[in-house]
Protein backbone atom coordinates (compact mmCIF):
# COMPACT_ATOMS: atom_id res chain seq x y z
CA UNK A 1 0.00 0.00 0.00
CA UNK A 2 1.49 3.40 -0.84
CA UNK A 3 1.11 6.74 0.55
CA UNK A 4 -1.78 7.68 -1.25
CA UNK A 5 -3.82 4.86 0.15
CA UNK A 6 -2.45 5.16 3.41
CA UNK A 7 -3.76 9.04 3.80
CA UNK A 8 -6.99 8.07 1.46
CA UNK A 9 -8.11 4.61 2.11
CA UNK A 10 -7.02 3.47 5.99
CA UNK A 11 -8.91 6.05 7.28
CA UNK A 12 -12.11 4.14 5.67
CA UNK A 13 -11.26 1.13 7.85
CA UNK A 14 -11.65 2.58 11.13
CA UNK A 15 -14.99 4.33 10.22
CA UNK A 16 -17.91 4.16 12.55
CA UNK A 17 -21.46 5.06 11.14
CA UNK A 18 -23.83 6.35 13.28
CA UNK A 19 -27.12 3.60 13.86
CA UNK A 20 -28.56 4.69 10.69
CA UNK A 21 -25.47 5.16 8.21
CA UNK A 22 -25.48 3.02 4.99
CA UNK A 23 -22.02 2.80 4.31
CA UNK A 24 -21.16 1.18 0.71
CA UNK A 25 -17.60 -0.51 1.51
CA UNK A 26 -15.86 -1.94 -1.88
CA UNK A 27 -12.38 -1.51 -3.15
CA UNK A 28 -13.54 0.73 -6.21
CA UNK A 29 -16.44 2.76 -4.51
CA UNK A 30 -16.99 3.82 -0.29
CA UNK A 31 -19.69 5.77 0.36
CA UNK A 32 -21.62 6.78 3.30
CA UNK A 33 -25.11 8.02 3.67
CA UNK A 34 -26.44 9.10 7.38
CA UNK A 35 -30.04 10.93 7.20
CA UNK A 36 -29.80 12.27 11.19
CA UNK A 37 -26.38 14.07 9.63
CA UNK A 38 -28.25 16.23 7.14
CA UNK A 39 -25.90 19.37 8.13
CA UNK A 40 -22.91 17.73 7.34
CA UNK A 41 -20.72 14.68 8.58
CA UNK A 42 -20.61 11.40 7.43
CA UNK A 43 -22.51 11.98 4.45
CA UNK A 44 -20.27 11.29 1.19
CA UNK A 45 -18.04 9.47 -1.67
CA UNK A 46 -14.42 8.81 -0.35
CA UNK A 47 -13.36 6.28 -3.12
CA UNK A 48 -14.39 6.19 -7.19
CA UNK A 49 -12.48 3.78 -8.65
CA UNK A 50 -14.95 2.20 -11.03
CA UNK A 51 -15.17 2.04 -14.94
CA UNK A 52 -15.13 5.55 -16.69
CA UNK A 53 -17.72 4.95 -19.29
CA UNK A 54 -20.39 4.22 -16.20
CA UNK A 55 -18.68 7.41 -14.51
CA UNK A 56 -21.70 10.33 -15.55
CA UNK A 57 -24.25 7.83 -14.80
CA UNK A 58 -22.98 7.23 -11.31
CA UNK A 59 -21.85 10.88 -10.92
CA UNK A 60 -25.87 11.86 -11.68
CA UNK A 61 -26.92 8.41 -9.39
CA UNK A 62 -24.94 10.00 -6.43
CA UNK A 63 -25.59 13.49 -6.39
CA UNK A 64 -29.40 12.65 -6.58
CA UNK A 65 -28.93 10.41 -3.48
CA UNK A 66 -27.57 13.41 -1.27
CA UNK A 67 -30.27 15.86 -2.21
CA UNK A 68 -31.51 17.48 1.16
CA UNK A 69 -28.07 16.61 2.38
CA UNK A 70 -24.39 18.44 2.87
CA UNK A 71 -22.27 16.16 1.76
CA UNK A 72 -19.03 15.55 0.04
CA UNK A 73 -17.03 13.84 -2.92
CA UNK A 74 -13.24 13.65 -1.59
CA UNK A 75 -11.39 12.87 -5.16
CA UNK A 76 -7.93 10.42 -4.50
CA UNK A 77 -4.84 10.45 -6.84
CA UNK A 78 -6.12 6.53 -7.17
CA UNK A 79 -9.76 7.54 -8.62
CA UNK A 80 -11.42 7.03 -11.67
CA UNK A 81 -9.02 9.30 -14.42
CA UNK A 82 -10.96 12.70 -15.62
CA UNK A 83 -12.96 11.86 -11.92
CA UNK A 84 -12.57 16.01 -10.75
CA UNK A 85 -13.33 17.31 -13.85
CA UNK A 86 -16.93 16.12 -13.95
CA UNK A 87 -17.50 17.14 -10.98
CA UNK A 88 -16.52 20.58 -11.45
CA UNK A 89 -18.36 20.59 -14.64
CA UNK A 90 -21.27 18.97 -13.02
CA UNK A 91 -21.37 21.95 -10.39
CA UNK A 92 -19.44 20.80 -7.46
CA UNK A 93 -17.26 22.89 -5.91
CA UNK A 94 -13.47 22.03 -5.43
CA UNK A 95 -11.73 22.25 -2.48
CA UNK A 96 -8.04 21.16 -1.43
CA UNK A 97 -7.49 18.30 0.97
CA UNK A 98 -4.33 18.16 2.51
CA UNK A 99 -3.38 14.53 4.28
CA UNK A 100 -1.98 14.50 8.07
CA UNK A 101 0.11 12.15 10.08
CA UNK A 102 0.82 11.94 13.90
CA UNK A 103 2.44 9.84 15.97
CA UNK A 104 0.36 6.95 17.40
CA UNK A 105 1.61 7.29 21.28
CA UNK A 106 -0.92 9.69 21.73
CA UNK A 107 1.77 11.57 23.47
CA UNK A 108 0.54 15.44 23.99
CA UNK A 109 2.65 18.10 23.20
CA UNK A 110 4.11 20.77 25.57
CA UNK A 111 1.80 23.51 25.90
CA UNK A 112 -1.64 21.65 24.96
CA UNK A 113 -4.20 20.14 27.11
CA UNK A 114 -6.03 17.08 26.85
CA UNK A 115 -8.78 15.41 28.21
CA UNK A 116 -10.37 12.34 27.77
CA UNK A 117 -14.08 11.40 28.01
CA UNK A 118 -14.46 9.03 30.61
CA UNK A 119 -18.31 9.28 31.06
CA UNK A 120 -21.78 10.09 30.02
CA UNK A 121 -21.44 13.25 31.32
CA UNK A 122 -18.17 13.95 29.57
CA UNK A 123 -19.66 12.87 25.98
CA UNK A 124 -22.62 14.89 26.07
CA UNK A 125 -20.26 18.13 26.76
CA UNK A 126 -18.22 17.27 24.12
CA UNK A 127 -20.82 17.03 21.86
CA UNK A 128 -22.34 20.15 23.12
CA UNK A 129 -19.42 21.91 21.95
CA UNK A 130 -18.97 20.14 18.45
CA UNK A 131 -22.49 20.88 18.39
CA UNK A 132 -22.02 24.65 18.33
CA UNK A 133 -18.61 24.76 16.61
CA UNK A 134 -20.50 23.67 13.75
CA UNK A 135 -24.01 24.80 13.96
CA UNK A 136 -25.05 21.27 13.83
CA UNK A 137 -28.01 19.70 15.52
CA UNK A 138 -26.84 18.36 18.89
CA UNK A 139 -28.68 14.88 18.94
CA UNK A 140 -27.07 13.49 16.31
CA UNK A 141 -23.79 13.93 17.71
CA UNK A 142 -24.43 13.21 21.29
CA UNK A 143 -25.80 9.48 19.59
CA UNK A 144 -22.98 9.47 17.48
CA UNK A 145 -20.26 10.59 19.80
CA UNK A 146 -21.56 7.81 22.72
CA UNK A 147 -22.03 4.97 19.90
CA UNK A 148 -18.08 5.60 19.44
CA UNK A 149 -17.27 5.65 22.94
CA UNK A 150 -18.95 2.16 23.52
CA UNK A 151 -17.09 1.06 20.26
CA UNK A 152 -14.28 -1.32 20.77
CA UNK A 153 -10.98 -0.21 19.90
CA UNK A 154 -9.97 -0.68 16.13
CA UNK A 155 -6.90 0.11 16.05
CA UNK A 156 -4.06 -1.77 14.22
Amino acid sequence: MDLTDEVMDRPLDALVGAEDSVIIDLPEWHQVTTLSFASGGLNGVARCRIDPAGLGERIETTIAGYAGLRWRWTVGANDTPGLAARLRARGLSERSVIGLWRATDLSVPDGAEAAEATSADDVAAFSAVMAEGWSAPLAPLLAYNTRLALTPDRST
